[in-house]
């Protein structure tokens, strides 16, 4: 019969410890594996909540076009008033109009609305921002006034929103959805 050199194989105390440690190191890597998903699961929660944070706090406008003869012949000149309406419950801050003048339309102030400065913020329930447009002469078959408005939420998230205002027999707006430009 031969035998095995403990000096050499070790003695079943080793071979028992040699057993225990594979066995620890394989439910150690499966509860390190475990957490691992634990953790993905959580930062993917987190980003859904912190999306549906965003979507609750995020201001959104709707926009209202007037036209009002204020000149003397309308056939030349006209105004285009667009009222812009915070619809949500959150408040709108740093609002900035950026509007490229073009040869026959021009950004103006109308002194019945006239305003020191323009309005920073805007909340549901507040009176509308008020933009007026200057079309000096007679329109081509369509035209197009076009701005972009960026303004924050109350987290200070940044959005930039373009309109584009068609001014055909009837007057139509087209708006993208607010874009988060900083956050």
């Amino acid at each position: 019969m031969t035998t095995l050199d403990p000096n050499v194989w070790g003695t079943i105390a080793d071979w028992f410890m040699v057993g225990v440690t594979t066995i620890t190191a394989y439910y150690l890597y499966q509860t390190l594996n475990s957490q691992k998903e634990v953790q993905e699961t959580q930062n993917k929660m987190f980003q859904i909540e912190s999306l549906k944070f965003k979507e609750s706090v995020k201001p959104l406008f709707s926009y209202k076009i007037s036209t009002e003869n204020f000149l003397t012949d309308p056939k030349y000149h006209k105004i285009i008033t667009i009222e812009i309406s915070n619809e949500s419950n959150s408040m709108a801050k740093e609002i900035k109009i950026n509007f490229e003048e073009r040869q026959n339309i021009k950004k103006i102030m109308v002194p019945q609305n006239y305003l020191p400065s323009p309005l920073k913020t805007l909340n549901k329930n507040d009176k509308p921002y008020l933009l007026h447009f200057l079309i000096v002469e007679a329109p081509i078959s369509v035209e197009f006034i076009k701005f972009e408005v960026t303004y924050q939420d109350i987290s200070t998230n940044k959005y930039c929103q373009n309109v584009v205002c068609i001014y055909e027999e009837e007057i139509s707006i087209i708006k993208n959805p607010p874009q988060i430009i900083e956050s």
